[in-house]
This record gives C-alpha cells, sequence and structure tokens, in this order.
C-alpha cells in the first residue's frame, strides 16, 4: 500500500528534553487500531459493533463503518457510496465528516487505550486518513485527543473544544493514496482515552473546494491507529543502535546490529521534514539546516528506534 507523508502539529512535546536513544517494539496501546474486530457485519454502517469503538456520547456526529464482509453498497469495501479505497491495514476502517458546508457539522470516534500513559514518558502516535472521492472539499485539522477521561458532546454536531495533541495542519487533499499523521506525544499521565476528529471551529479550519459536485463535506477514511511508548535510555541497549558521526555536517552513518532498518523520519520540533525508506547505513541529510532533529528509525522486527541528532 502506498503512503503519503503529511506534517504534523504536536503539543506538550518539550523540544529542549535531553535524551540520546530510545525504543519501543510493535506494541500498540489502541485496541482493533485496525477496526478488524466487529460484531455483526451484514448491516449497513454497523458502527457500535466495531469492537472497543464507539461514538462520543451526546454528540450528535455519528463516524461510520466499512467492512469487506459486508453486502451492503454504502458499507463494503473496497467500493462502497462514498468511493473506492483499499485498507490501510487489513479488511475494514471507519469514516467521518470533518467539516461540511454549510453549518458547523463534527463526527468523533472513541476509544479507551489498553493502559493509561505515564507522566513524563514519551509515546509515538500515529493514524492514516484518505479523503473519499464524493467529497467536494478537502480540510486540514483532523487529529487525535489523549484525555483521561471520556469525552463528552453537549448534544449538538458542533465541533468539540478540545487542543488536539497531533493534527494536520496542513489540508489532506489525496483521495487515491493514504496519508499518514503521527507525532511524539509527552504524557501529561493518565491519558486513557483516545477520540478522533476536528476539534476546530470551521473559522480555525482551512478548506478547499475540489469539486462542484459530490457530498458537501470533507469526509475522511480512518484507518491504522497506534500509540505506541518509547523506552528511555536507561532501558534499552544502546549499543545496539549507533548513529555517528553526531554533531553531522552532511552525512549520518547509521549501524544496527541483528535488524534491519525499514525507514527513517527525521524530526524537527512539530514537523515531519524527511522520510527515507529502505535499507542503508549513510543518511543523506545534507540538505538540512543546523540545529537539532530526532531520527525515527523502523526497523523489520517492528521496534521503534530515535535518537536526538545535530547537524552543525
Amino acid at each position: 500500500m502506498r503512503r503519503h507523508i503529511l506534517h504534523y502539529k504536536v503539543l506538550f512535546l518539550q523540544l529542549n528534553l535531553i535524551f540520546s536513544a530510545l525504543s519501543v517494539t510493535a506494541q500498540n496501546y489502541v485496541n482493533n487500531g485496525s477496526f478488524e474486530d466487529y460484531g455483526e457485519c451484514q448491516a449497513p454502517y454497523v458502527y457500535m459493533d466495531v469492537s472497543g469503538w464507539y461514538r462520543v456520547p451526546q454528540h450528535a456526529g455519528s463516524p461510520d463503518y466499512f467492512n469487506a464482509c459486508t453486502n451492503f453498497w454504502n458499507a463494503s469495501i473496497p467500493t462502497s457510496s462514498w468511493g473506492t479505497q483499499i485498507p490501510e491495514d487489513g479488511n475494514a476502517y471507519i469514516g467521518l465528516a470533518s467539516y461540511v458546508y454549510p453549518g458547523e457539522i463534527r463526527e468523533y470516534a472513541e476509544t479507551q487505550l489498553s493502559m493509561p500513559l505515564i507522566a513524563g514518558e514519551l509515546y509515538y502516535v500515529s493514524f492514516f486518513v484518505s479523503l473519499v472521492e464524493s467529497s467536494k472539499y478537502a480540510s486540514n485539522n483532523i487529529g487525535v485527543i489523549l484525555t483521561t477521561d471520556q469525552v463528552i458532546g453537549s448534544n449538538s454536531f458542533a465541533h468539540l473544544d478540545f487542543i488536539p495533541q497531533i493534527y494536520a495542519s496542513e489540508i489532506v487533499t489525496n483521495k487515491e493514496i493514504w496519508t499518514e499523521v503521527s507525532g511524539i506525544y509527552q504524557a501529561i499521565g493518565g491519558e486513557q482515552f483516545l477520540t478522533f476528529g476536528n476539534f476546530h471551529s470551521d473559522e480555525q479550519t482551512l478548506t478547499i473546494l475540489l469539486a462542484e459536485s459530490g457530498n458537501d463535506s470533507s469526509y475522511y477514511f480512518i484507518d491504522n491507529v497506534s500509540v505506541s511508548p518509547l523506552l528511555s535510555v536507561s532501558q534499552f541497549d544502546v549499543n545496539v543502535l549507533k548513529i555517528f558521526p553526531n554533531p553531522f555536517s552532511e552525512e549520518l552513518y547509521v549501524n544496527l546490529e541483528n535488524d534491519i532498518i525499514r525507514q527513517v523520519k527525521i524530526y524537527s520540533g512539530a514537523q515531519l521534514i524527511k522520510t527515507l525508506n529502505g535499507n542503508f547505513e549513510n543518511l543523506d541529510l545534507s540538505s538540512l539546516s543546523q540545529g537539532t532533529y530526532i531520527a525515527v528509525i523502523t526497523t523489520n522486527s517492528g521496534k521503534l528506534l530515535a535518537k536526538k541528532i545535530v547537524k552543525k
């Protein structure tokens, strides 16, 4: 499956945090993050039967469920009443409206994490979105909030007034391939609920009119949601991962024992600025400006390794 990488925003990330290496296995705190587990499938929009996920209580918006198992044309995969899209992972995904014209209408999906987040710890948060083919509009701001308590609505369609920790700051227009939105989040402590949607008002949301016909909305499929812990350097053998020289001028050399590098992402503050795919030992980072960055390395075995790097 092809993927497009999008810049993102992250709040509560302490950019001056001093760490030298971080690691995480494939552990995911989001239960049923690819929406594969369900109850009854043979019904249109059986969203309430998706294991572990539900619409926000007392909010009028209602997200939808799509699965290859259904025979209903408006909720099937890969082609439904909204358009055609192959799942980013597995055989299912959900869909929700982040903007509707005219009038402020939002839809949200919520789940409880498998365990609360620990204060001060870093977590890697990632999800994939795809604008549906029938949408006339595209928008930014689709994102997630991590909260200690369950999110409750106010018996309306209006946006929920929260500050998302991670969201798409740029307008997501791609209807053909999945767009990844990701970030590194430092927990306040006790966060155990994750909620999807657009938490900004219409005035705060950027939109583009893409077509003269279709649905008067920006409606997105969502798939492959994950929240994974990053372990501190004291919990990980830093000799397994070596990145040098650091500081560097043009290139970084990566030495990883007993594993294969699949992808490297370079973060600058609250922005994903570079993605490199494939197995390699040297990274050409000559295009970067002087400064401090975070390199997040994905391995074939499912580990995420992260290291602070400095370009001089």
